[in-house]
C-alpha cells in the first residue's frame, strides 16, 4: 500500500489557514460558519491530495468531539486537520496492518485470521478464530472492518 493513503506533513503544509479556510467557506455557502458532521470527510478530502478512510475521519471525529457532535465549525475543522496529520503516521500502519490481513478487502473475517495463522504456522482452532472474530467485532456483524480493527489497535496500546 503506498503512503499516499493517509496525509503527510508535506501536504499538510501545502494548506496554510488560509487555504482551509476558503475550503470550508467553498462548503458553508450560507455563510452560517458550521456545516453538518458529515461533511467531515468531504471538507478533510478536499484539503489532501490523498485518499484517506472514511472510517479514519469518523473516528477521529467522535475522539475529539465526542458521539453527539452535529455540527463542525471552521474551528473543529481546522483541529480535525492536525489532528489527522499527527496521527497519519498510525493510521497508514494500522492500514498496512489490517490490508495484510484482508488482501485489500474490506472486512476481516474468520478465514482471514486462518491464513495468517497457518502462515505463521500457528494452530488456532476454529472456535478460537471466531472467538478472536467476536472479540473484536463490535457490530455483531461476523466481519471486522477497519474501524473495528483500529478500536481493538488502541484498546491494546498497540498504536
Amino acid at each position: 500500500m503506498s503512503s499516499s493513503s493517509t496525509p503527510s506533513l508535506l501536504q499538510s503544509e501545502l494548506y496554510s489557514l488560509s487555504n482551509l479556510s476558503e475550503i470550508f467557506a467553498e462548503f458553508d455557502s450560507n455563510d452560517s460558519g458550521s456545516l453538518p458532521v458529515s461533511y467531515a470527510y468531504y471538507l478533510v478530502k478536499s484539503c489532501f491530495l490523498s485518499d484517506i478512510p472514511q472510517e479514519v475521519v469518523d473516528d477521529a471525529v467522535l475522539e475529539l468531539f465526542g458521539r453527539n457532535t452535529l455540527e463542525i465549525t471552521r474551528d473543529m475543522y481546522y483541529t480535525l486537520v492536525s489532528y489527522l496529520v499527527s496521527n497519519s503516521d498510525k493510521t497508514e500502519l494500522a492500514l498496512q496492518l489490517f490490508n495484510l490481513f484482508t488482501q485489500e478487502k474490506q472486512v476481516i473475517v474468520q478465514s482471514d485470521l486462518k491464513a495468517i495463522t497457518t502462515q505463521l504456522d500457528e494452530n488456532i482452532s476454529t472456535p478460537e478464530l471466531n472467538e478472536m472474530i467476536s472479540v473484536a467485532d463490535l457490530n455483531d456483524d461476523g466481519e471486522v472492518d477497519f474501524s473495528e480493527f483500529l478500536a481493538i489497535l488502541k484498546k491494546t496500546n498497540f498504536l
